[in-house]
């Protein structure tokens, strides 16, 4: 009856930020315990980044305020559907999907096939390889020094 398309996650999530409230339905609709004496789900500060996750798609709009304050809406996608997951420069607030290749979405189904020792030993002698090896973990001298 407001007049905002429920297909866009990103005119919803300026609308909440926007009222300041980002869970303004609850605890009537929403599931949530409800608080007498301060509403938890205020705004209080404007943030710089504001997130609304399970999207049906990946989205941003960088909203500019009276007072010169930005904030970056980012919609993230789901990413059991998309295989998506969002990155956010917050020096710029630049943002970009990086989609991950998956098993399910190269059509194969067996995800929880177990390998008998034949099968093992033969993939360790490079048979059988239809995925190429990716190291996710940086090596030590590759990590940024924390200090």
């Amino acid at each position: 009856s407001s007049g905002i398309n429920a297909e866009y996650g990103v005119e919803i999530a300026e609308v909440t930020l926007q009222s300041r409230h980002i869970a303004p339905t609850c605890p009537d609709t929403l599931g949530c315990y409800p608080y007498d004496e301060e509403d938890p789900f205020i705004l209080r500060d404007c943030p710089h980044v504001y997130f609304c996750g399970n999207q049906k798609r990946f989205e941003t709009k960088l909203l500019e305020g009276e007072q010169g304050q930005k904030t970056l809406i980012v919609c993230v996608p789901r990413f059991f559907e998309s295989h998506q997951v969002i990155l956010v420069n917050l020096k710029d607030l630049s943002c970009f999907p990086v989609s991950f290749a998956t098993l399910l979405s190269e059509g194969k189904t067996d995800l929880y096939h177990t390998t008998t020792p034949e099968e093992d030993s033969a993939e360790e002698d490079g048979e059988g390889d239809d995925l190429p090896d990716i190291n996710v973990t940086p090596d030590a001298d590759e990590m940024p020094d924390m200090e």
